[in-house]
């Protein structure tokens, strides 16, 4: 094994960049190093300062007794002491305001200029909608009124305290002409909003009217009535100087503090001819034709589940909401569901069946099957059928499906007809099925092919929906 073989003119190099040492302490001749190679001690290894606070002097034998006579000793014109010394892992300094404060709201800018501010909120009474918010400089406040609020205010001072009013454009105290939004009464059902839906290229906008209408100045019946029309919502307002009542109408075209009447109300519910529990009208289902129910007005979902008919797949006189016959290769789900039951399916297939209804049903949408055909089912042990309500802002109207609480208001409550006829003749309606029925009407445009899931046997197959009559074939 050979060594590292170093020539005399190689050792002498290395040894004159070696740097020369006393021979009686072993430390370098340059005096800015320490015995340990680092630099001496500074201030900041005894001491946290404030921002923009240096020192400048050396470090003394005593560094406490020097920090304390240099920082501990200046004070304001009071006597408070500028500076507060605290020992945390080393001495920390910190920069106090004249209240006494590490931070305090009404002096700034390092506590050079003592610039005392007051927060609006505290000082001043202002109109609703009409508001100053933030701070404002002491021995500003009036300035800064005078600056925001012309002669369509009033501003009254009471010692430090400061009171902003809207004022009349007749400048009396009880006008029968003018209505100041800040402080007439508004009453309504509930909150006041503007809902714009959705659509494919704008998000939902929900806009709240109240705040828009108290930022109003003095406006008069006439201007406020224009006001409340530019929202397009079918109501009727009741105007005085000192109130505005807002009713909405009716689907009865009469108008109410709450909407929908009792006797429209009561129009959307019947009674189950067999239990005799109230549902919505359209959620009645119609009884088996073996049945033979000639007086049938409709039964509930719960009635519909216990009603005992024949089942074409399994061959037997059993309960609609029974375990049928299995499809081939079922799909077990362990998947934990409490509202309702899961769809059944073969692995891979994208439709199974309803186990509520017997019905074929596309995976895709099988929560809105649920939401809509199920939505009266009673809990039960395994499923808390609670599904997720939507309510419409402008009456007492709710339901499961967001597709019927949007047309619910589109045709009640708005006036606005969002859907034009998409062949361009100008015409437009509330309602997209209403433009749909509209094109093959007028336009004779023919409906398009649609499939739907059918159970044949133990499978699922799509299939041509049947062609309904639309009275054009003669």
């Amino acid at each position: 094994m050979s060594g590292l073989k170093i020539s005399g003119a190689d050792l002498d190099n290395l040894m004159a960049l070696i740097p020369e040492v006393s021979s009686d302490s072993g430390v370098s001749s340059d005096s800015s190093f320490s015995s340990d190679g680092w630099e001496s001690d500074s201030w900041d290894d005894y001491v946290t300062l404030p921002t923009g606070v240096l020192l400048t002097e050396d470090v003394p034998n005593n560094p406490e007794e020097f920090l304390r006579k240099h920082f501990l000793t200046q004070k304001y014109p009071d006597g408070q002491c500028k500076f507060s010394m605290v020992f945390d892992k080393g001495w920390v300094i910190k920069r106090l305001c004249p209240c006494g404060l590490e931070k305090c709201l009404f002096h700034v800018d390092g506590f050079a200029k003592l610039k005392t501010r007051r927060s609006w909120r505290n000082i001043c009474k202002f109109p609703l909608g009409h508001e100053l918010f933030g701070y404002v400089n002491l021995g500003r406040e009036m300035d800064t009124l005078k600056q925001h609020y012309d002669e369509r205010y009033r501003i009254t001072q009471i010692g430090d305290r400061y009171e902003v009013e809207q004022v009349c454009p007749c400048k009396k105290t009880h006008c029968a002409i003018h209505i100041i939004p800040s402080t007439v009464e508004l009453e309504h059902s509930d909150v006041l909003w503007a809902v714009e839906h959705a659509t494919k290229s704008t998000p939902k906008v929900v806009t709240r009217i109240e705040p828009i209408f108290r930022k109003q100045h003095a406006m008069t019946f006439a201007q406020t009535e224009t006001f409340f029309e530019q929202f397009e919502l079918k109501w009727k307002l009741f105007i005085t100087a000192t109130k505005i009542v807002i009713w909405m109408i009716c689907k009865c075209g009469q108008a109410f503090p709450n909407t929908p009447c009792q006797p429209c109300a009561m129009k959307k519910v019947r009674k189950c001819h067999l239990c005799g529990e109230e549902r919505r009208s359209r959620m009645l289902k119609k009884c088996h034709p073996s049945k033979n129910c000639t007086k049938c007005r409709g039964i509930c979902s719960d009635c519909k589940a216990a009603e005992v008919s024949k089942c074409e797949h399994c061959k037997q006189h059993i309960r609609l909401d029974h375990i049928c016959a299995p499809l081939p290769q079922q799909h077990v789900s362990f998947r934990k569901n409490t509202t309702y039951p899961a769809l059944l399916h073969s692995k891979g297939a994208k439709a199974g069946i309803c186990q509520d209804c017997k019905e074929p049903c596309s995976y895709r949408i099988y929560h809105r099957h649920q939401y809509r055909r199920h939505n009266d089912l009673k809990p039960s042990d395994l499923y808390d059928r609670d599904y997720k309500r939507h309510f419409c802002p402008y009456c007492w109207y709710d339901h499961f499906d967001p597709t019927n609480v949007r047309d619910h208001i589109n045709s009640l409550h708005s006036l606005k007809k969002t859907h034009k006829c998409k062949l361009g003749c100008g015409l437009a309606f509330t309602h997209a099925c209403s433009e749909v029925a509209h094109r093959r009407k007028y336009h004779k445009q023919a409906p398009p092919g649609t499939k739907r899931n059918r159970r044949v046997g133990q499978k699922i197959i799509l299939l041509p929906k049947k062609k309904q009559k639309t009275g054009l074939e003669l």
